[in-house]
């Protein structure tokens, strides 16, 4: 951000204002302490402040905070003295990280000691989350979830968590040098509880995004999902990359299915899908579906020989297990493949089997799918026998007599 020349005299305050970082610092303390004005008493302090901070829009945030307590003057004296203690013995570090890390140290020193522990709990979070998922988080382990709500207002006065106002309902951030600051003091907490509970939190989302596909809740669940969704892939890491893990990291992989697919990332789903099922070879109902999803998530890639073998695969798991639900998902998507390859009789035969399998299971989903296949493969033949018709032809075999005589080559 454009700041004044240091080599040059102090601009008159009335062109202060075309200073990029003047003007954000004036911004935001005009918006902590209401009133705030650059005058020519403090603006020598303003720009100390500002070129000493080397326009970081960050750094200028979180020192416009400290005017809750503190005049102009007194932030650019106190970040000073924290400068010189962080830089002794740090020769190697750049002056820019040594500034920043004053200033969140700063930061961090001036939270009471509830709010430094749910600053580190909400470093798990990837992007924005709201206050229903801060308090699922963050609340346990000595902090009460009726709390939550008044620990997260008092970070965001303190410039740690931002509001974030592109979010489709009020949500929460934290700028990625926060997070892993606060990722640093989770670690030296040796909590283990905030990962896991984030991780079930978003597992359970997924289940229920899933589970309610079809009903009313859908757009408010697919919203959310998409909002957060970083959040889904940082657990779905989490259950990668953590022994004993690995069969929820399916589980969320598995129920993701219909949102790679509405949401075109395909090639990500794969990839989870693959991961996953990698990490967890186990013959289990839970594998069989997930090769199926894996399956169809192939087929909408057009590879249709690794969907077929990952069906295989499935049926092998299911038909051993006796797993309806799945063996009606290796029936639709080997029905799919089929009617791709021009097989549509056997395309028929299989949708009809999906049905009958997921009748039995009560699987509405599946049900829903293979019938409306079904409908639209009948509807499809009784327009071609319409036309046929319509041609003078009784018959394909006629049809295709006929076009081989007509166009031999």
């Amino acid at each position: 951000m454009s700041l004044p020349d240091p080599e040059r005299p102090l601009p008159p305050v009335e062109a202060l204002t075309q200073y990029e970082a003047v003007t954000l610092f004036m911004e935001r303390a005009a918006a902590i302490r209401p009133g705030f004005t650059i005058t020519d008493d403090n603006a020598a302090a303003v720009v100390r402040l500002c070129q000493r901070l080397e326009g970081m829009p960050l750094a200028i945030e979180l020192a416009a905070a400290r005017l809750q307590a503190l005049s102009v003057e007194q932030i650019v004296q106190r970040l000073d003295d924290r400068y010189r203690l962080l830089s002794a013995g740090r020769r190697t570090v750049l002056p820019q990280q040594q500034t920043l890390r004053a200033l969140i140290d700063w930061s961090y020193k001036l939270c009471s000691t509830t709010e430094r522990v749910v600053w580190a709990r909400l470093s798990v979070f990837a992007g924005t989350f709201d206050l229903t998922a801060a308090e699922n988080v963050c609340a346990g382990d000595g902090i009460d979830p009726d709390d939550i709500a008044d620990l997260v207002a008092g970070l965001v006065a303190k410039s740690v968590l931002l509001l974030d106002s592109d979010s489709p309902q009020p949500g929460y951030r934290l700028l990625e040098t926060i997070r892993q600051y606060g990722s640093e003091q989770l670690a030296s907490l040796n909590e283990a509880a905030a990962p896991r509970r984030h991780r079930d939190y978003y597992a359970h989302l997924v289940a229920e995004a899933e589970h309610k596909l079809f009903t009313p809740e859908q757009t408010r669940l697919l919203t959310q999902l998409r909002s957060e969704y970083p959040n889904v892939r940082a657990a779905l890491e989490f259950c990668a990359s953590t022994p004993g893990e690995t069969h929820t990291g399916l589980v969320m992989a598995t129920a993701l299915w219909q949102y790679w697919a509405a949401s075109g990332a395909v090639s990500e789903g794969r990839r989870w899908l693959d991961r996953t099922l990698a990490l967890a070879p186990e013959p289990t109902n839970q594998r069989a579906r997930g090769l199926c999803v894996a399956a169809w998530m192939a087929i909408l890639q057009g590879d249709l020989t690794s969907a077929a073998d990952r069906l295989n695969q499935a049926q092998t798991i299911s038909r051993h297990l006796d797993d309806e639900k799945a063996l009606g998902y290796v029936a639709l998507f080997s029905g799919i493949i089929e009617a791709l390859q021009g097989h549509l009789k056997q395309a028929m035969s299989s949708y009809e089997q999906t049905v009958a399998h997921h009748q039995a299971v009560h699987e509405p989903i599946g049900i829903a799918i293979a019938s409306r296949l079904v409908i639209s493969q009948r509807t499809a033949e009784a327009h071609i026998e319409h036309i046929l018709v319509k041609l003078g032809f009784t018959s394909r075999h006629q049809i295709a007599a006929w076009a081989t005589e007509h166009h031999p080559n």
